[in-house]
């Protein structure tokens, strides 16, 4: 037992995961247009990790080794740009919560699988199904929180039905 009280083993894994942090942010001098990098103008760049805005030019990440990739590329083309950028990883201490950012991200597959939804129903020929089809495999490789557009998302409250199987912690 850790002397708090707590099993060691479980004080280790929370103590190790404060440590390292389960995100990474990319925090830039200039604002983006929308909510999200994908309004700026390396928005094509970005469409295949979809970070979330969680302040003005603080956009986050499910931290791992492409995501850590992905934003330090995103923070050389913004300095070489002349703008300022920092990339970090993170644990949110007090205000923001997981819970919170993990929203952020589900809300915004559930518009992305809600747009493919009302697409399917005007539906008139077989290019557009193909079309529909790869990108909801887009979206689905994009949803790191398992959004109610899926069937593991579960609806509801868009929580995962299973913990140990969430894509952050893969």
């Amino acid at each position: 037992m850790a002397p708090w009280g707590a099993p060691l083993g479980s004080s280790i894994r929370n103590f190790l995961a404060v440590k390292q942090g389960r995100w990474i942010l990319l925090m830039s001098s200039a604002p983006a247009p929308s909510p999200t990098i994908s309004g700026s103008r390396f928005g094509g760049a970005c469409r295949g990790w979809a970070p979330v805005a969680i302040k003005n030019s603080v956009y986050a990440l499910p931290f791992s080794a492409q995501s850590s990739e992905d934003f330090q590329w995103l923070r050389k083309e913004i300095t070489g740009g002349g703008g300022e950028a920092s990339v970090c990883r993170a644990t949110f201490v007090d205000g923001l919560a997981d819970p919170q950012i993990e929203a952020l991200f589900r809300t915004a597959r559930d518009t992305e699988y809600a747009e493919v939804t009302r697409a399917a129903e005007r539906v008139e020929s077989t290019a557009e199904i193909a079309r529909l089809e790869r990108r909801l495999r887009d979206i689905t490789a994009l949803d790191h929180f398992w959004g109610r557009g899926t069937k593991r998302g579960g609806g509801g409250d868009g929580q995962a039905q299973d913990a140990e199987q969430q894509p952050w912690q893969a």
